[in-house]
Parts: C-alpha cells; sequence; structure tokens
C-alpha cells in the first residue's frame, strides 16, 4: 500500500512539474522585502536561476520595495512566478477574505535575470528589469501577507482556513530630523510612552513640552500659533496593518480613527485628517529637518523603512522607556511588535497553497530585516496590542 501511495504522489508531481504556475500576491507593505527574500532563496534552492521585473528604482532596494514585482524561477521543482502588489495588510486581508470584491492590479510582462550576492538579512540584487510602466492586469490574489490578525480587521466573514504565523514583526515610532536637540534647551526627546502616543494621534498635534517636559516649549494658546512648538502626528491609512498595530499597541483602539498630517520639505503641515501615506513617503518625510521654526513629527514604521529614515536623519524613539533590539523583543522588553501571517484565499488552486506552505517554511527560517524568529520568543501575545506572557 506504501509503494502504490508514494507512486500514485509521484505520477501527481510529475504532472505538476509539466505546468507553470502563476500565484498573485498581495498585502503588507513592511514585510514585502523580506517576503522578497524569501521567494528568491526558495526559488535558488530549487533551480539556482531567477528572473524579475519590477516597478521600482534598478536598485537593490528598488527591486526589495517596489510596489510591484513579478519573480520567476522553479519552487519545489515547479515553473512559478511570484506577482506581488504591496496594498497593506488590512487591504490584504480584504483581498483574500473578499476576492470578487477587491481586485489588485499585477505585472504581466517578463523581467531579466537576477543576481543576489551577500547573506540574510543583508541581500544586495543586481540585474532583474525596472520598469514603472509595465503593463499590468486585474486579477484576484491568491495569497496575502498581513501583520494582523484576521479578527483584528472588519474582514472576519468568511474565516480563512488557511493561513500561517511565519515570524515576528517589530515596529518603531520614528521623530523627524532635529529632534534630538528640540526645543528651548536644546535637549531634545527620544521616547514615547503609551499615553503620549494616545494623546498625539487623538488630536494630531500637541505642544512640544509634552515630550521635552519644558514650559518654554508649550505651544502658546490660539489664536496665536507658533508650530515650532508643536508634535505633529503623522503615519499610515487606515488600510495599513502597521498602523492597526500602532493604534493598538498605544492603547486608541485597533481601529479608531484619527488625525494625521502630511509635512512638506519647506516644513508646511497639512492635515490630513483619518487619512495617511505610505510608508515610503512617511519615512521620506521623517527626514526632513524639524526645527524651532517648523516643529517636528512622529510617525510610525516597519524596520526596513524605520532604518531608510534613520539613515536619513531622522531619530529613533524608545518605546515606554525600552529601546528596540532584537533580544529586547524575544524576552518581552519591548513591546511594540506583531505576528507577521500569511494567508490564502479559501478559494485558493492546489499550487497557491504549495507555495503557501514552501514560503512559510523558508520565511520561518529566515524572516529577513523586516522579521524576527518566532521560536526565539520567550513570550507570546493573542492579538495585536494584548498582553504579553509567557511563550510556554
Amino acid at each position: 500500500m506504501k509503494k502504490t501511495i508514494l507512486t500514485t504522489m509521484l505520477g501527481l508531481g510529475l504532472a505538476h512539474l509539466a505546468s507553470a504556475d502563476t500565484i498573485y500576491v498581495t498585502g503588507s507593505t513592511a514585510f514585502r522585502t523580506s517576503f522578497v527574500d524569501a521567494v528568491v532563496s526558495k526559488m535558488l534552492e530549487s533551480s539556482g536561476t531567477v528572473t524579475a521585473l519590477h516597478t521600482g528604482a534598478a536598485t537593490s532596494a528598488g527591486f526589495q520595495g517596489a510596489t510591484r514585482q513579478s519573480i520567476s524561477g522553479n519552487i519545489n521543482g515547479v515553473a512559478t512566478t511570484i506577482v506581488t502588489f504591496w496594498s497593506g495588510s488590512v487591504e490584504g486581508v480584504q483581498a483574500v477574505v473578499q476576492p470578487t470584491q477587491r481586485i489588485e492590479t499585477y505585472l504581466t510582462g517578463s523581467g531579466a535575470a537576477l543576481t543576489r550576492t551577500g547573506t540574510s538579512p543583508n541581500y544586495v540584487y543586481t540585474g532583474g528589469t525596472a520598469n514603472s510602466s509595465a503593463a499590468t492586469a486585474a486579477h484576484a490574489a491568491d495569497l496575502a501577507m498581513s501583520d494582523c490578525f484576521q479578527n483584528s480587521t472588519v474582514y472576519t466573514t468568511p474565516a480563512l482556513t488557511t493561513g500561517y504565523n511565519v515570524c515576528v514583526i517589530p515596529f518603531k515610532f520614528i521623530a523627524s530630523k532635529g529632534a534630538a536637540t528640540a526645543g528651548a534647551s536644546n535637549n531634545g526627546f527620544n521616547n514615547i510612552t503609551p499615553l503620549q502616543a494616545q494623546l498625539l494621534w487623538g488630536s494630531g498635534r500637541v505642544s512640544l513640552s509634552l515630550f521635552t517636559f519644558n514650559s518654554a516649549d508649550n505651544k502658546p494658546a490660539l489664536p496665536t500659533v507658533n508650530v515650532g512648538k508643536e508634535v505633529f502626528a503623522m503615519g499610515r491609512a487606515n488600510t495599513s496593518g502597521t498602523r492597526l498595530v500602532a493604534f493598538a499597541e498605544m492603547g486608541r483602539g485597533a481601529l479608531s480613527s484619527t488625525v494625521q498630517y502630511d509635512q512638506s520639505s519647506a516644513g508646511s503641515w497639512t492635515s490630513q485628517g483619518n487619512g495617511g501615506n505610505g510608508a515610503s513617503t512617511v519615512a521620506s518625510q521623517l527626514t526632513f529637518q524639524g526645527s524651532s521654526t517648523n516643529g517636528y513629527g512622529i510617525g510610525y514604521l516597519g524596520l526596513t523603512d524605520a532604518a531608510t529614515a534613520i539613515t536619513g536623519g531622522a531619530v529613533e524613539l524608545k518605546w515606554n522607556g525600552v529601546s528596540y533590539s532584537p533580544t529586547n523583543v524575544y524576552k518581552g522588553a519591548y513591546s511594540f511588535w506583531a505576528y507577521e501571517h500569511l494567508y490564502a484565499n479559501n478559494a485558493a488552486s492546489t499550487a497557491a497553497l504549495d507555495v503557501a506552505a514552501a514560503l512559510a517554511t523558508q520565511i520561518n527560517a529566515e524572516p529577513g530585516p523586516a522579521g524576527l524568529d518566532a521560536t526565539l520568543m520567550n513570550v507570546q501575545r493573542s492579538a495585536e496590542g494584548s498582553l504579553i506572557d509567557l511563550n510556554d
């Protein structure tokens, strides 16, 4: 009987090898770099050759951080093309829960050979094809990466039957450039507490003195305005899992509304109401120089986008007095993190489910620059922003 089953499985496997699979993936912008690394690793393991087309700049960071990618190679011996559109974690959940209502557009062309050097999480890519005007076509998503549990979103029905917790994804609060020397005494600020965060994202703008603890930095009473003595809330749209995690973590409520601001390079601020920007835009705006004339902003970002902002001069903030480090996450001291999920559409093909399982295993082993190894966690939680307990 065992021989018969094995023979049948081999026959099915050979039949599968004869066809090429295209898998459509959407979701978390914060995790796209790590996802791309995992896809390429799996393809290199299987065939040693990979081709890629993407919409970003013709650089390693442009490929990894592109909004759309098409990556072709073999996964487990099957010719496979992974096409992506990184929309946001909440939109990703909707795309696999309501595939006929949330249709995304994906690249349709093929690219050139891709070469990778280095080791995880610091891979460097060359080659591929960068084309920001490449043709796209609408398609339902097979898979979605998400920073949040399905039950944390409004898209709870139907329940997804295939999902993996692939790793832990940390986040950071980042202040705009110059925050380290902000205020009348130039002592700046490098920390944000849950209560400060609730106040900031509740009103959108607060007095600088609430962060520097110096009354000389009090903002004047209306109608007098001095934006240089204010701190402005910045952040993502309500389709972002990063925003959902941040609001849950600070205690505002994962799906609560807010007031967030957009900053120009000239230092002016424009209210976005409940809206927000993409991660790369938030990271870029945080590198604009804060000052006693322009005021300062604070945003929330995943690790890769936070690194971009910090490289540009933005200031990493401690969360409730604790600095980010992998060790602090693993032992439960730093709590601004969530689980990264890989979800499948309930109607996904066998080929898509096979790819999901292969990539879940790969990401578990190699969480990349955006994630941390979940097996090293000494603590656990049941939802974004929930209580942290021992992982026993």
